[in-house]
This record gives C-alpha cells, structure tokens and sequence, in this order.
C-alpha cells in the first residue's frame, strides 16, 4: 500500500491532469490524519463499488447499444469519433488506451452516456439524507431522515432557468439530445457543417454538476456515488472498443423491449443484437 500511495502522490503532484483512481483516494484517506481506515476497511469500501456497479453499469451498457442499434447514424458519428483517435489522435492504437484517455479523448462518446444516464439511466430511485435541519416543500427534514426521488431524470420547470444545457440546435431538456454535453467552438461548428472533406472535430465536453439538480445519475452534493469516476472510465472503454470493432443493429428476433424497474432499470426482455465486425 505505501509503494502505490508514493507512487500517485507523485504523479498527482507532477501532473495537474491526473484523475485520481478510487482505490487511490481511499489509500489516501486511509493513512490520512482525519480518518483512519484499517485493511479490512478499505477492502470493505473497494467490494461495495464492484458489488453496486455491477448492474448500473452493464444495464447502462445494455441501454446504450440498444439505442446506437436503432440510430444507425448516431453510431456512425461516436465511431468516427473513434477512428480520428487511432489515426490522428492522443495514440495510435487502442490497446495504448489510459484512463486518462478514456477521459478526455472521447468527449462526443461521453455526452452520449451522460444523456442515456440522465434520461434513460438504471437507478430508479435515488436516497437523500440532509447534513442539517432544513425546510423542504413546508415540512420540516432532519439529519437521518431520508428522502426519496423516482427515476433517474429530475423534472424540469420549463418557467425556471435550466441546470441542463440545452442542446445544440436547441433541444430543451425534455428531450433526450447525444450532444448536449458538448460544446463547439464557432471553427469547429464549421467543421461540422463541412464533413464532406474529411475533417473531424473534437469538441469540449461540458461536465454535468453533482451539486445541481438536472443530474442525479450518481447521486446529488457532497454523497455522490465514490465510484462514479470507475463508471465513467469503464463504460466509455467498452463503448470505444465496441463501436471500433463492431456495427451494431438489432437481432432480426429480437423482441420489442420495455424496461421494468427491479433492483435497478433494466431491459424485461433478453436484448439480442447483431454484431458485424468492422473491415480493417
């Protein structure tokens, strides 16, 4: 443990663009002064994110090839997104990939689960506790009570200012917008109106707020989920090696899908796709 503790303090320390692993964090904070975490501690912390990520992440995963198989040009544009990184991006091959890559290389891929989590995402519910006494729709919320929202999307009053970007071409939050998260500079918007040549763009990813209300996929303030940021790495990853190896459209037997919420939001049919692998 204090080999790799040294070892991301330094690389923590010597470059501002490292993201902080989870089992990282929680060595940190377990020799730390304020808290202190034994072994069995810290392995108790690291099986709770495996065991709860388990089915929000593969229902996730399910969720948004499910939808890619039905918007075939939507797929095209998160592949192409995907070709521009092995030709002419951060690296040349895929096996290469970092968990910083995966982070910052992929910023249309990443807008695209961003939305599946916020409107189609696999939490049904989502538990609040206050830290302090406080007043919420006249009735008085105390530290231990618990409050409870349904479904992964937060209403939006259409008469209040939004805590969801609209989209691009001005896609309100109602509707469900791949490249909401994004945000175009005007020479790339100019690119994008031009693909014909040949030219691909990458534009910046706008971060969703854990401290706003319009994304509670990994919770809300200062209890989001500890293992959002293993999600992310791991969904984006697969979603890259997915779509650069594969086309993706639904199986000629595959059954109409609706979605029935259980432990988590998950497909009441087996999703059946087809799987055609991708020429060189």
């Amino acid at each position: 443990r204090k080999a790799q503790t040294n070892g991301s303090s330094s690389s923590s320390n010597n470059n501002t663009n490292h993201h902080q692993t989870f089992v990282e964090k929680i060595i940190d904070i377990s020799e730390g002064e304020k808290v202190k975490l034994n072994d069995e501690q810290v392995v108790g912390n690291l099986l709770t994110v495996f065991v709860a990520a388990t089915d929000t992440s593969s229902n996730t995963i399910s969720f948004s090839l499910w939808e890619l198989a039905n918007d075939l040009a939507l797929q095209d544009e998160l592949y192409q997104e995907v070709v521009e990184y092995t030709q002419q991006g951060c690296k040349k091959s895929l096996d290469d990939l970092t968990m910083e890559d995966a982070l910052e290389c992929f910023p249309r891929i990443r807008s695209f689960l961003f939305e599946m989590l916020r409107l189609k995402g696999p939490g049904p519910f989502l538990f609040f506790e206050p830290a302090e006494t406080m007043e919420f729709l006249g009735k008085t919320v105390d530290p231990g009570d618990i409050l409870v929202t349904v479904g992964p999307a937060y209403p939006h009053d259409p008469n209040t200012k939004s805590e969801v970007p609209f989209g691009p071409d001005g896609e309100s939050p109602q509707e469900f917008c791949a490249r909401r998260w994004l945000s175009f500079e005007p020479e790339e918007e100019k690119k994008e109106e031009d693909n014909a040549s040949g030219t691909f763009s990458r534009p910046k990813l706008i971060m969703p707020s854990n401290r706003e209300a319009g994304f509670l996929a990994f919770g809300h303030g200062l209890r989001v989920c500890p293992g959002q940021m293993y999600a992310h790495v791991e969904m984006t990853t697969i979603m890259v090696h997915l779509l650069h190896n594969f086309l993706i459209t639904p199986a000629k037997d595959c059954p109409k899908m609706t979605v029935v919420s259980r432990f988590t939001e998950t497909f009441a049919e087996d999703l059946k796709l087809t799987l055609v692998p991708r020429g060189d």
